[in-house]
């Protein structure tokens, strides 16, 4: 099973009102507040895929992601404070506000189903004679086979406390998902010839050539002469965003020479009307003479799911001395 840690983005914008009868003076600016202020690192759905194609129910924290309170005032906590975590679904709108503002492109956020996460801790105490609070770790659970990559959601995480207010701009973090709408589960048909030596130059299949509908396509006639059936593909394959609009893919069954997997980049314009793909960086390194052509790019809309097929053909050594290899594979969106 691939498990894939999702890393957390974290961005700041609730205030409240000051109990004024609760606080060391009337003019105390003393408050509550996160210690994280203003990181922008995003967040990104990772899909569990279980060896036979079916989805991990599994639960995956955000181990990478520490949440930590902190008593904001000229003294240390003059006594035990004691701190609630809520979501705060509130504050979404002002979320989304400012984003518009700050950006044209910006493309609004919801709130992530309740059914999909879960707040783990939800009371702490910042202890007299502190400043902080504990560091609470995977506070944030998902059922990450639940998540629609493509869509945007966030969770926003409100720390307050009935002592002290809350810091204007530091009192509600935003773990935000960057959706995509290529992510997601695909069906992969898929082909792989063999070469022996050079297959020759090529210049890719027919332009009309379509999505191939099983294993083998139905472009074999247009293959360069002299290669042979080595394998042929029928998965499901997870397209993992990168951002928001790029995901990664996996290529064929190619061995690659550093570790891993050999993966496609696929990356849209920004209208999604388009796509281009490129490799990893050891798939690269590791053979040569690399061409590739895209056909059959049905881009994503509201009543149409992606689909798009792949054509590589490339050496199995670096210099082109060893192999010719050609491996054709059709991505449709489940």
């Amino acid at each position: 099973m691939k498990k894939i840690i999702a890393l957390l983005a974290v961005v700041s914008l609730f205030g409240c009102k000051k109990d004024p009868a609760v606080s060391l003076s009337s003019s105390d600016p003393s408050t509550v507040m996160f210690t994280e202020n203003g990181a922008l690192t995003k967040l990104f759905p990772k899909v569990n895929y279980v060896p036979d194609g079916s989805v991990s129910d599994e639960y995956i924290s955000f181990a990478d992601y520490t949440i930590r309170a902190k008593f904001d005032g000229p003294i240390v906590a003059p006594q035990d404070i004691t701190l609630t975590y809520s979501v705060d679904a509130a504050a979404i709108a002002k979320f989304n506000s400012d984003g518009a503002a700050a950006d044209p492109n910006f493309k609004p956020f919801a709130l992530l189903p309740a059914s999909q996460f879960s707040l783990l801790v939800t009371t702490d105490v910042i202890k007299k004679g502190e400043v902080y609070a504990p560091k609470v770790t995977d506070n944030i659970v998902t059922h990450p086979d639940l998540i629609d990559p493509s869509k945007f959601y966030v969770i926003p995480i409100k720390v307050s406390s009935s002592a002290y207010p809350t810091r204007s701009g530091s009192g509600t973090i935003f773990i935000y998902i960057i959706g995509n709408p290529l992510a997601g589960a695909y069906q992969d048909w898929g082909i792989r010839y063999n070469y022996t030596g050079s297959a020759g130059a090529w210049a890719g299949p027919p332009a009309g050539e379509g999505l191939a509908t099983g294993p083998g396509g139905t472009a074999t006639a247009g293959y360069p002469a002299g290669g042979s059936v080595q394998t042929t593909y029928n998965r499901i394959d997870a397209a993992v965003p990168v951002d928001g609009q790029t995901v990664t893919l996996d290529l064929g069954n190619v061995p690659d020479p550093a570790g891993g997997l050999a993966q496609y980049f696929v990356t849209a314009n920004a209208s999604f009307s388009a796509i281009n793909f490129d490799f990893s960086s050891t798939f690269k390194s590791g053979y040569s003479n690399i061409t590739k052509f895209q056909r059959g790019y049905l881009p994503p809309t509201a009543t149409q799911k992606p689909a798009f097929r792949l054509f590589t053909l490339y050496n199995n050594t670096t210099g082109g001395a060893g192999n010719d290899r050609l491996i054709d594979q059709t991505f449709i969106h489940q």
